[in-house]
Formats: C-alpha cells, sequence, structure tokens
C-alpha cells in the first residue's frame, strides 16, 4: 500500500507511514467521515497522474499508486495565466486585421453621401478674397483678333495702346477689311467705356478687296471727366453704308484685360437738375484746371437715341449766348459732356471769365429724341425751363 500523504510505498497493515509519520488509520477516518462532494469528485476527476492515469488529490506531490512526482500549484498556475494571455493576444491580432481590412474597403468605396474633405492651406483659409483688385501701375491691354465679321466685312481689333502725348490718351487700333466688290463707307454712331459715352468723329471709306487702318483716341481728360480710372470694356456702335444704303448697324463689344478687377462708380458728383422718363440730368460748374465753364453727366433711360442742347445760357447774370450745339447720347447709357468755351457766341461786348470766377450759369436744356437711323423731327423736341447751376 502507499502513504496516502506523502505517497510513500508501505508495508500492508502498517499503523503509520515511515517515511512522514502519518498513521494510516487516522487517514482511513477521515475519509470515511468526509466523503467527496460531487464538485470536489469533479475536480479530482480533472487531476489524474500523468504515469498512470489514477485520479489522485491535487495537493499530493507524489501519486499514492505510481509514486511519480506531480506539478505543484504554481505550475499550474503559470500554465492556465499564459494560455489565456496568448489567446488574448491572438484575438487581438485577429480584431486589428479584421478592423484593417474595414478601413480599408471603406475607403475604397466610401458611401453615396460621404463628401470629400480638402484640406486648404491656412494662408488661403484666413484671408478674404478681395472684390475688386487695383493695380494702377498696369495698363489696361486687350486680345487680338476679329470682333466684327458679316455681309463681307470684317473688323480686327490690334492692340490698346497708352500714348503720353497730348495730354495722354488711350488708343484702340482697328483694321477694317471690305471684301465687297463695292466700296462701303463706315461711321462710328457711338463709342461707350465703362458705359459711358465718349465723344467720336471717325468715318472713312474703304474700296472694294481692300482694308484700313483705324486709330481711335480715348482722350484721357474725357475718362477723367466721367470718373474712369481703368478701361475695363469698350463698345462701339459702326454703321457700314454702299451707295448710301445702309449694310449694317454693328454694335460691337471689347473687354480690356482689367474687365472684372475694378469697381465701376457713376461719376454723379453735381447737383440733379433734371430727371423725367427718359432722361436724368446732374450738372456742376467747371474748375479752374478745367477748359469748361459747365459739365453735364446725362443719362438716357430710353432706347432711343436723345439729342441734347443748350439755349439761352447766362453766366454770371449776363446773357453770353443764345444756342450751343447739343450732343446726341446713344439709348441706355450714360454720357458726359461740357460747354466749351470757344463755342459760345457773343452777345454784347462781355468777357467769359475764367471758370474760378463764375459763380452762376443759368441756361435751358432742348432735348430731342432721335431715330436711329439719325432722323429727327422738331416737333418731338422740348425744352425745359430755366436752370440754374451755382456753386
Amino acid at each position: 500500500m502507499y502513504c496516502s500523504n506523502c505517497g510513500k510505498q508501505i508495508p500492508n497493515g502498517s499503523k503509520f507511514c515511515r517515511e512522514c509519520g502519518v498513521s494510516t488509520a487516522q487517514t482511513t477516518e477521515q475519509i470515511s467521515v468526509h466523503p467527496p462532494s460531487p464538485k470536489t469528485e469533479i475536480m479530482s476527476s480533472q487531476n489524474k497522474c500523468k504515469k498512470c492515469g489514477r485520479i489522485i488529490d491535487s495537493k499530493v506531490k507524489k501519486c499514492p499508486h505510481c509514486g511519480a512526482k506531480q506539478k505543484g500549484c504554481f505550475s499550474v498556475l503559470l500554465t492556465i495565466v499564459l494560455s489565456v494571455l496568448l489567446f488574448l493576444y491572438v484575438l487581438g491580432t485577429v480584431s486589428d486585421a479584421l478592423q484593417s481590412a474595414s478601413t480599408r474597403k471603406a475607403i475604397a468605396s466610401p458611401p453615396p453621401s460621404a463628401k470629400p474633405v480638402a484640406t486648404i492651406p491656412s494662408s488661403i483659409a484666413t484671408s478674404p478674397t478681395p472684390t475688386h483688385v487695383r493695380n494702377t501701375s498696369k495698363n489696361p491691354t486687350i486680345s487680338p483678333g476679329i470682333i466684327y465679321s458679316a455681309n463681307d466685312i470684317t473688323v480686327l481689333v490690334r492692340e490698346l495702346e497708352y500714348n503720353k502725348t497730348w495730354g495722354g490718351y488711350y488708343a484702340v487700333k482697328l483694321t477694317i477689311e471690305n471684301n465687297r466688290l463695292s466700296e462701303i463707307d463706315y461711321d462710328f454712331e457711338g463709342i461707350t467705356v465703362n458705359g459711358y459715352q465718349i465723344p467720336s468723329f471717325y468715318f472713312g471709306t474703304v474700296y472694294p478687296k481692300m482694308e484700313t487702318d483705324i486709330e481711335i483716341s480715348l482722350n484721357a481728360d474725357d475718362l477723367k471727366l466721367a470718373g474712369i480710372e481703368h478701361i475695363t470694356d469698350i463698345n462701339l456702335i459702326i454703321s457700314f453704308c454702299e451707295f448710301n444704303n445702309e449694310i449694317d448697324y454693328a454694335k460691337i463689344s471689347i473687354r480690356t484685360s482689367d474687365y472684372g478687377l475694378y469697381e465701376q462708380k457713376d461719376n454723379f458728383n453735381g447737383l440733379e437738375v433734371y430727371n423725367d422718363e427718359n432722361v436724368r440730368i446732374f450738372a456742376r460748374l467747371g474748375n479752374k484746371n478745367e477748359d469748361f465753364p459747365a459739365i453735364f453727366f446725362i443719362e438716357n433711360k430710353s432706347e432711343r437715341i436723345i439729342s441734347i442742347g443748350f439755349s439761352d445760357i447766362a453766366i454770371n447774370r449776363k446773357m453770353a449766348a443764345q444756342y450751343v450745339s447739343g450732343t446726341n447720347i446713344l439709348p441706355m447709357v450714360k454720357c458726359v459732356t461740357e460747354i466749351p468755351r470757344y463755342m459760345f457766341t457773343t452777345v454784347g461786348d462781355i468777357d467769359i471769365p475764367t471758370n474760378d470766377n463764375i459763380d452762376s450759369i443759368n441756361l435751358k436744356l432742348r432735348i430731342i429724341p432721335v431715330q436711329l437711323d439719325g432722323s429727327f423731327t422738331t416737333t418731338n423736341a422740348y425744352e425745359t425751363n430755366t436752370i440754374k447751376i451755382a456753386r
């Protein structure tokens, strides 16, 4: 038999173990008095001898049946802990792999509702977008090309050049080609810059199968009077005729490199002297550095040409002129015009003072609606009451 305490083999019938001194009768009594519970049996069934396979107590160091040494509690606990850690590590690795695969799939195939997010540099994100860029050191330019082609007539724009002579002016250089079998006459009915009509006196003839170069001058003083600091767009109205028969009434638009970069403001800095459903007029006296006693800002609100004339002019309460020829203003445009000093007709013996000595000007406006073909009748004309312009 074997000792139930130390597992040593002892002779059958021995009352004490020779190795540990435990009474065999006490052991037998303890076992009989405290029978193993079902739970203990289950636990014991899990502890078998590695050598003989018999069920033994988990606390014995040696098998009481064959005497083989058994592993201690620490070794068993260590084995369990290591197994648990290994299981958690494997589980974490598999979870990371699954999550990474899911992320790659989401990036490769975003849902329809997903919106891409762009990274904006802080320098751009914090800088407001300017509504008008001002660069006064750069002169505007135009792109050369064909701006009109019809009825075997071609108009090309070559360049926009600034010339410092004669007080400064912008020159719009054009070429008109006549591909017809007869000569044509051209006449610039009107030129507008930034919506303001500029005086124009350009007309001529082109022989068959020939061309002519034209240079249209935009005077710096005229632009200054209209408050134009930067040329953004130029509009031309040209009539082409053959043997006094009109071929076309062309409206041509030219945009410069400054188009859309500069703010355009109405320079109506005078006093409103007239306003009806067709015409609105502002007026002011000329300054000492201007060659015009009076300057007018006229807005044609109608779809017809309006002719504005001046009559019964008095300067500083002295009559100076009976009539001064007027200006034709294109439909739906603005115009800056003036009463030039040299156009006055002297009434009596009067000297026109310099602008800085002019205190007031009294005059009447003659307004005449004109047809697009230039014809008009005085029956449509009307004259305003006396208008006074004072400082």
